[in-house]
């Protein structure tokens, strides 16, 4: 059963709105664009926190909510992992940046 089929109707709007700010995190991921990254993960850590502060405490719906933060969790890990590899990545190209610019010093230095 996927996570948006145990979402509750009153809540779907707002459930729509966490996974939108994932999608956004992730384009910007894509993009590079570390500077939105931040008030992008603010945002969503906000929409989860209203999301689970309006979501009915009633015995039935303990399964429900962990359910739904699991998916969250597995949707963390995937972004989590996707960030390490872009740092990773960049982190490669600044030292191979690095790298080639002693190169062409030494050489210049000849």
């Amino acid at each position: 059963m996927s996570a948006t089929a145990t979402v509750p109707a009153h809540l779907q709007a707002a459930w729509e709105e966490i996974l939108g700010a994932e999608a956004r995190i992730g384009e910007a991921l894509e993009a590079g664009e570390l500077a939105t990254l931040e008030p992008l993960a603010n945002r969503r850590h906000a929409q989860i926190l209203d999301f689970f502060a309006r979501f009915a405490l009633e015995p039935d719906s303990g399964a429900q909510r962990l359910h739904l933060l699991q998916a969250l969790i597995a949707r963390n890990q995937a972004l989590l992992g996707d960030s390490r590899a872009r740092l990773s990545a960049a982190s490669d190209a600044a030292l191979q940046a690095r790298h080639n610019r002693r190169a062409l010093q030494a050489y210049a230095a000849q």
